[in-house]
This record gives C-alpha cells, sequence and structure tokens, in this order.
C-alpha cells in the first residue's frame, strides 16, 4: 500500500509541476505581448508628441538668439534696426 500512495502521490506531483510550468509559460507570453503592445503604443505616442514639441523648441531657439541679440544692443534686423 505505501509504494501505491507513493506512486499516487508522485503522479499527482508531476502534474502540479506540469499545470505550474504551463501557466508559467502562458503569463510569460502574456506578459511579452503586453510589453510589445505598451512599446508601440508609446513609439506612437512619442512620435505624436514630438511633432508638437520639435516646432516649439525650434521656436524657443529663435525666441533664444532674439533676446541675446537684444541684450547685446543688436536687434533683430542688425544695429541700430539696419537690415
Amino acid at each position: 500500500m505505501y509504494r501505491a500512495v507513493k506512486v499516487a502521490v508522485e503522479a499527482v506531483a508531476a502534474a502540479s509541476a506540469s499545470v505550474v510550468l504551463d501557466v508559467e509559460q502562458r503569463l510569460s507570453r502574456q506578459i511579452d505581448a503586453v510589453a510589445a503592445t505598451t512599446r508601440a503604443h508609446n513609439d506612437k505616442r512619442f512620435d505624436a508628441l514630438m511633432e508638437v514639441v520639435a516646432p516649439m523648441a525650434t521656436e524657443l531657439r529663435e525666441v533664444r538668439r532674439e533676446v541675446v541679440a537684444l541684450r547685446q544692443g543688436v536687434g533683430v534686423l542688425g544695429p541700430a534696426g539696419e537690415s
């Protein structure tokens, strides 16, 4: 009887281990899929953000140049408003 119980327990343990491994693999695939989807969405959002931010950054650099020129006494058009 001991032998039969031992074989049954080992069979259940092997089956449980197999189920756990299957669940781990499924979860791993799901996590990978979620990560890939998230990256794709974030890339699209980043691209959209850059479409807005890049022109603003360019405009800001131009304004900074104008401020520096005004501080140095050189107008945007040149000294004393000359073009």
